[in-house]
């Protein structure tokens, strides 16, 4: 089943492809790769870790481990962005036996994106809950409200259908 994207999200997926074939050879090209998805990846990691240092040290751990591997990356195999999330569910399994999953505390409450949206026994009872959840489940919430990916992405990601992914969001 072929993905299907919205005019934008086809540009920003074609411009992420060429740019990661450009920061072969361009550190310009590289850093604009960084700043594009760095800060879906820090909130990514955030709502697995809801720790800030540690969602920064993974963000950087995950960008230098596709950077040594960035060679075999292959446009007419998927997106790029679907190649580095890739690698970064594989940054976060290698430090799955270190992340414990903490209770909100202040000091992570801010921390968390767009703090101010919510407040702060709102926000903890959402990330509780969200650390309750099946190591599955809780990785396609990361994945949507985290990195603020679309179904289709996910579905790129995970290997699941579209309409899969909408059912487990729903639920």
């Amino acid at each position: 089943m072929e993905a299907s994207y919205s005019p934008s999200q086809t540009m920003a997926r074609e411009r992420s492809d060429r740019l990661a074939v450009a920061a072969l050879t361009s550190r310009e090209a590289l850093a604009s790769l960084y700043a594009a998805h760095a800060p879906q990846l820090y909130r990514y990691f955030w709502v697995h870790t809801h720790s800030k240092s540690l969602a920064e040290d993974l963000v950087s751990e995950a960008f230098l481990g596709a950077m040594r591997s960035l060679r075999s990356y292959r446009i007419e195999r998927g997106s790029f962005s679907g190649w580095l999330y890739a690698i970064a569910r594989r940054t976060l399994a290698r430090h799955a036996g270190e992340l414990a999953r903490p209770t909100l505390s202040p000091d992570m409450a801010a921390a968390q994106p767009d703090a101010a949206a919510l407040h702060f026994e709102e926000r903890s009872d959402l990330w509780q809950a969200v650390s309750e959840l099946e190591g599955f489940d809780r990785e396609v919430i990361a994945l949507r409200f985290g990195a603020e990916l679309t179904h289709t992405q996910i579905a790129e990601i995970t290997g699941l259908q579209p309409g899969h992914v909408a059912v487990l969001l729903y639920r």
